[in-house]
């Protein structure tokens, strides 16, 4: 207000003087503050609120802190309807201005919060299916992990791997790979209550958690899935069945961490994948041993050629009415230093496992 100039005496009122000073420094500081706050809607508008305040604390408080002493004739237009119709004219216009301005900051806020949620959203979801995806789903398995631990429940991680996934996709194109994928995805989505959860990791992959205290409950979630799996799906003229195996580790009776509890409904589920008559798979302790022993054994081929260990047999191959030779079938056998002779079906699926 210094700055103002005007041909008549003025006086100050020093104490509204210091107030004017000590409101714009006060609310600056106070904005300042709420800007260094995490980042929230509710946090942005009062950080503007504080500024505006500020702003208009110091300048119309330095205003009323200004006293002119007006000549006769300044007087006489002081008092005129115009004048006063002016001084109305500017405060309106000013409350305006400012109510406009925190107005376009709420819808921008606005705006951007829903452009956040829906990135996030996506950040969160399968692209295909709609299902949450993997972070979404280690996000909840933390939770659910807080939860039991809070609480001294259990709650089941349920892995589901397509059986005929690879078959639909190279018989009949990626389009019915697609159309398999949602429509189980939709499936999985109806089935679902509180406290179960669904999600799809990749490819032909699924997980699932179930919080439950009743092995009963478990037993009817997981049968459920199965008949998910199992119904025929059409695509355009004709039905698809792609079925599924399903493996299950229960917190904390099977594992203690998250990472565990996860390999061990894995462990599960490959053990359904391999069984022609279950798949459906609970862990147990067993299933840790023979995938050591499998992995020993798979350990023990890739060294067997080193050292000598493989070998061919030559069967022949007779005409059964002449007695007559008419082949050979070669045998592949391998000496393993422990078990002896491993038979030729043996060591081809582990030379198919263990790539």
């Amino acid at each position: 207000m210094a700055a103002y100039q005007i041909d008549a005496p003025v006086a100050w009122n020093m104490p509204l003087a210091i107030v004017s000073v000590l409101i714009g420094i006060g609310l600056s500081a106070a904005a300042l503050c709420l800007a260094l706050r995490p980042a929230s809607l509710r946090h942005e508008i009062e950080m503007t609120l504080a500024m505006v305040g500020a702003v208009a604390g110091l300048h119309f408080t330095g205003m009323a802190a200004m006293h002119i002493n007006m000549h006769s004739h300044m007087q006489a237009l002081h008092d005129s309807e115009q004048f006063q119709a002016i001084g109305f004219a500017v405060i309106a216009g000013s409350m305006l201005t400012i109510v406009a301005g925190i107005a376009c900051f709420v819808i921008d806020g606005s705006v951007r919060q829903e452009s956040y949620d829906e990135l996030h959203r996506m950040a969160m979801s399968d692209a295909l299916t709609g299902l949450p995806n993997r972070i979404s789903f280690n996000e909840r398995l933390n939770q659910e992990v807080a939860m039991a631990d809070q609480k001294g429940e259990q709650f089941a991680v349920i892995g589901i791997d397509l059986n005929k996934f690879k078959e639909i996709n190279d018989t009949r194109g990626h389009a019915a790979g697609d159309v398999v994928l949602t429509t189980l995805a939709e499936r999985f989505s109806a089935l679902l209550g509180q406290g179960e959860f669904v999600a799809r990791l990749g490819g032909d992959e699924f997980i699932a958690i179930h919080r439950t205290s009743d092995q009963a409950e478990l037993h009817d979630f997981v049968n459920r899935i199965q008949q998910a799996l199992n119904r025929p799906i059409p695509i355009d003229d004709y039905m698809v069945t792609s079925g599924g195996s399903i493996g299950v580790a229960v917190y904390p009776v099977d594992a203690t961490d998250s990472e565990t509890l996860i390999s061990r409904a894995d462990l599960a589920m490959y053990r359904a994948k391999t069984d022609l008559q279950h798949t459906i798979w609970y862990y147990e302790s067993s299933l840790d041993q023979n995938v050591r022993e499998r992995r020993a054994m798979g350990d023990g081929l890739r060294a067997a050629m080193a050292n000598n260990q493989l070998s061919l047999f030559f069967q022949v191959q007779t005409v059964v009415a002449t007695g007559a030779v008419s082949g050979y079938e070669a045998l592949l056998r391998w000496d393993h230093p422990v078990r002896g002779s491993v038979p030729p079906a043996e060591i081809l699926d582990l030379a198919y496992e263990t790539a």
